[in-house]
């Protein structure tokens, strides 16, 4: 099972649409090529695996802010990185990895 998935398809472009007072929405879209995305409770970002075929952050998988879709890193992960999952617990802190 994949916790909080929002989406498998190659997608040609993101967008976020933030929901608002009174019926009001933002949308902010994040350009890129991805293979998926994931909402991460623990940090309240989005993490999306960018194709090899994306121009601006190639064989990546980047971390984004869902309430303004800046980009807030990103991170070398191989060729074509494709599905993405999260732990079902996350770490607290540096004493506390992943094995």
């Amino acid at each position: 099972m994949r916790p909080q998935a929002l989406g498998v398809a190659v997608l040609a472009a993101l967008s976020l649409v933030i929901p608002g007072p009174a019926g009001a929405v933002t949308v902010h879209r994040v350009p890129g090529h991805f293979n998926d995305v994931v909402y991460n409770p623990a940090d309240g970002a989005l993490y999306a695996s960018a194709s090899a075929e994306d121009s601006l952050q190639p064989n990546r998988v980047v971390r984004i802010d869902p309430a303004t879709g800046q980009i807030l890193g990103s991170v070398a992960v191989g060729f074509g990185p494709r599905r993405l999952a999260l732990p079902l617990r996350s770490c607290s802190g540096p004493e506390e990895r992943l094995r």
